[in-house]
């Protein structure tokens, strides 16, 4: 258990771009990043962010390792409730603290973040052009609780929790490509490039994990492929568009 390789390079590098990828695409982690004071004390925070998934990963890993030698044979999604429940008292009441914290400020902020999407990029643009705030609220008040009770019932029938988790960081990968690209090269593709980047990325994403990553290739390679290659035709294009002179009127 302890050999650093032993899922394979492929594997490893996939579990960094969902990892990664999930970072870069969090609501509050980037709040963060925008307010700071300049670019390059924003890129800087981006290596930050970034390096601290190493130590995370291996305490992850770590717990799994203990789980696996204090209770042979148990399945990876039981590993963590049967290793909180032999823990002290008070190390416990910690652990399971700081989980139901990050719980709730995580389905919190991406059910809010969800609705507010919907809202501006959908509903009223399409169908509240008015711009009628009793209907927004109406709206935003049915999107919550849609949001929010759609993955319960998605998940009574999910029997592969961590991997149906893993495809959700995986798809957040794409974003994460975006953001980066604004930070690093924000004049490289167009807006559209990078809509249809996330379009193609959900589908391929979703249909090679449904395929049982056939080859051995991970869907998070797509999520990351994906907006680079529509983002690279978009800037082709762009690019082959003759540039129109300015004629400047003379006196």
């Amino acid at each position: 258990m302890f050999d650093f390789t032993g899922v394979g390079w492929g594997q490893i590098f996939a579990w960094m771009i969902g990892g990664v990828g999930s970072i870069f695409a969090t609501q509050y982690v980037i709040q963060a990043i925008v307010s700071t004071k300049d670019n390059k004390t924003a890129k800087r925070s981006c290596f930050y962010v970034s390096s601290l998934m190493i130590p995370f990963g291996l305490m992850a890993a770590l717990i799994g390792m203990c789980s696996a030698m204090l209770y042979t044979g148990i399945k990876s999604i039981d590993a963590f409730p049967p290793l909180i429940a032999h823990m002290p008292t008070y190390s416990a009441a910690l652990v399971v603290i700081g989980l139901a914290g990050a719980q709730f400020g995580g389905i919190s902020a991406n059910t809010l973040a969800s609705a507010t999407l919907a809202l501006k990029d959908f509903y009223d643009p399409f169908f509240n052009k008015e711009k009628n705030d009793r209907k927004s609220v109406i709206f935003v008040k049915l999107a919550i609780v849609i949001i929010g009770f759609l993955p319960l019932v998605l998940a009574l029938y999910a029997d592969k929790i961590l991997l149906i988790a893993f495809l959700g960081k995986a798809l957040r990968a794409t974003l994460a490509v975006i953001v980066l690209m604004c930070f690093y090269a924000p004049k490289f593709g167009t807006s559209r490039g990078a809509l249809l980047g996330v379009i193609l990325s959900v589908i391929s994403t979703i249909s090679w994990f449904l395929a049982g990553n056939p080859y051995s290739i991970d869907s998070s390679y797509f999520a990351l492929l994906s907006p680079l290659l529509t983002m690279s035709v978009s800037q082709l294009f762009k690019s082959s568009q003759p540039r129109v002179a300015s004629v400047t009127p003379s006196n």
